[in-house]
């Protein structure tokens, strides 16, 4: 459909956009890249705060795969505010099980990404993480538990960076 169709092509992109940041932060003035990291949280956000237009998970999977590698070299210092949101997506988008309607295999993709996302990004949420720590023990026990090699390891890369914030 052409629904899908402009979902994978804004995938791409954001995907394309944050690999850009990541490989070649110069490209980008520091306005362009603040512009960019709120258009991808707010595209991610929009998928649980907006909900009367349908938001495909292709599309927050791109967004989110995006912002992870966009924080690499655009990550804002000191702002509660951005940790506090980001945090709030890390949440809605770390268990798929749920949103058992939308937990099909292709659409785990956004939840892995933000996995990734939580196993590089982490120490941007620790405060938050240690607060809620036996909600994020369970969540990523249930990833380790998975029967895909790629559940698994997105689950084993974002316990590892959860227990080093917990421990320091």
């Amino acid at each position: 459909s052409m629904q899908a169709s402009k979902s994978r092509l804004f995938c791409g992109t954001f995907e394309l956009l944050g690999s850009i940041s990541r490989k070649f932060p110069s490209k980008f003035t520091n306005d362009r890249a603040t512009e960019l990291r709120n258009k991808m949280m707010t595209t991610i956000q929009s998928y649980y705060k907006d909900d009367k237009v349908p938001v495909s998970l292709v599309l927050i999977a791109g967004a989110i795969k995006g912002l992870s590698d966009h924080l690499e070299n655009f990550t804002p210092k000191d702002d509660a505010q951005f940790n506090e949101i980001l945090y709030e997506c890390m949440t809605k988008f770390s268990n798929p099980n749920e949103h058992p309607d939308k937990s099909s295999d292709s659409n785990r993709v956004a939840y892995r990404n933000m996995l990734i996302l939580i196993s590089l990004h982490g120490h941007l949420v620790d405060e938050y993480l240690f607060k809620n720590f036996q909600r994020w023990q369970k969540v990523f026990v249930q990833w380790l538990s998975s029967k895909t090699y790629d559940d698994k390891n997105a689950g084993v890369l974002s316990m590892q960076t959860f227990h080093t914030q917990i421990a320091s």
